[in-house]
């Protein structure tokens, strides 16, 4: 893994995870903002998945493949460059919380890891409805 660039993030601890969201989609960034006041700042760094930074990290070279993870929000664990996707990332997220605990063991309950991943798909699937006019979607 490359080291983070300094100016990008600029802090003194490394993050225990990176999240990459769709700065384009309104969900999305409110979802952000929502993440950034449930867990603590200095477990995990939100970058937006069209910082360069991010789209190295994605493998995602060029502007064509942005829509490959649009939809989806990506965690990037600082302790194994693991990059997980969708509710699974979610759950990675939840680790971060001494509340967030039992969603993160309940997601890898098979049935409801099926639902868990249904249901952000769905929801991925339709974020422009329900959060606002994605810029994505023009």
């Amino acid at each position: 893994m490359t080291k983070e660039p300094q100016e990008a993030f600029p802090f003194q601890t490394p993050p225990a995870a990176w999240v990459f969201y769709d700065d384009t989609c309104a969900f999305c960034r409110r979802a952000r903002r929502l993440g950034e006041r449930l867990i603590q700042p200095d477990r995990v760094r939100w970058l937006p998945q069209q910082d360069p930074w991010a789209r190295q990290h994605l493998g995602l070279s060029t502007e064509g493949q942005q829509l490959e993870t649009a939809g989806e929000i990506k965690v990037m664990r600082a302790d194994n460059g693991q990059i997980l996707g969708g509710a699974e990332g979610l759950a990675t997220l939840a680790r971060f919380t001494w509340w967030g605990w039992p969603a993160y063991w309940l997601y890898h309950i098979p049935c409801l890891k099926y639902l868990a991943d249904s249901v952000y798909k769905l929801m991925a699937k339709n974020r422009h409805r329900i959060g606002g006019h994605c810029r994505l979607d023009e």
